[in-house]
């Protein structure tokens, strides 16, 4: 497989989760016993290996490290400082459905989203680009916390990013798991998902296997033991719900696909974040 084109799927999204939430919980103290000396802070969030846009309470940008820079191909995205706020962009709130999340985190609540494809197009029509040929897609989580200050207000809010993969390449292969993540209620069908990307379905599976190291049924299957995994995580909904809500039995094949993929039964799986509870 051409780790330079298309990442390598891992089946270990709950770990992926897990450790977003260790770093996460990490960057927060750190940053709070520095809000005091917000020169120093900038300093320490601006070497972070991680992007980070820090906002004032009101949405404006008010820092972003260089990080973010390298992330999203910019050549200086302070230039947006105090020009861009994201309480008031389109494209966050709304293309990427993430106004309730935002919002939220602006109110006081720690929010962390998965998955987040991010739109390059987007940034290219507001940023001056480093390279114009800049051709990738990148799936993130972003958490957003608060820092306070000591009359309990909100200083400014942070953002970071992780980025869980990154496609670059072919188009088609890119175009072919995005089709597979958004119908993935359907029962799988190569013939269908070829078609959609207008390529042959014996070449389509080949080349898919090629890029993402799996074929394109077993990327689907990974794609729905997510989707169940995200159920089990609801208390009010019982085991065999969690199954039925993504269209399948629990006492069928995707049991045994779940531990495979996950690592642990579903009930295991359930328990185990039941405790840490």
């Amino acid at each position: 497989m051409n780790n330079d084109n298309i990442s390598e799927i891992s089946g270990s999204t709950a770990q992926s989760a897990d450790l977003t939430n260790a770093l996460n919980d990490k960057f927060i103290q750190a940053f709070q016993s520095m809000l005091g000396d917000r020169a120093m802070m900038f300093q320490l969030i601006d070497i972070f290996p991680y992007p980070i846009q820090v906002f004032a309470p009101d949405g404006f940008l008010l820092f972003a490290n260089r990080a973010i820079c390298e992330d999203s191909n910019v050549a200086n995205l302070n230039e947006a400082i105090g020009l861009y706020n994201i309480l008031q962009d389109p494209v966050t709130l709304d293309v990427l459905g993430l106004r309730e999340s935002v919002e939220a985190v602006f109110k006081g609540e720690r929010r962390t989203v998965h998955d987040v494809r991010i739109p390059y197009e987007d940034i290219s029509a507001k940023f001056t680009q480093i390279d114009d040929q800049f051709n990738k897609v990148k799936y993130q989580d972003i958490t957003g916390f608060q820092l306070w200050d000591e009359q309990g207000n909100i200083a400014c809010i942070i953002m970071i990013f992780i980025t869980k993969q990154t496609y670059t390449g072919r188009t088609e292969m890119i175009k072919a798991r995005e089709y597979i993540e958004k119908h993935w209620r359907e029962d799988f069908n190569r013939d269908k998902i070829a078609e959609a990307i207008h390529m042959n379905p014996n070449y389509f599976s080949g080349l898919f296997k090629e890029f993402a190291g799996v074929s394109p049924q077993e990327f689907y299957t990974r794609v729905k033991v997510e989707k169940i995994r995200e159920n089990l995580l609801d208390p009010n909904m019982s085991i065999s719900e969690a199954f039925a809500a993504c269209g399948v039995d629990y006492n069928g094949k995707y049991k045994q696909y779940f531990k495979e993929i996950i690592g642990s039964s579903p009930s295991e799986y359930r328990d185990s974040k039941t405790r840490k509870k």
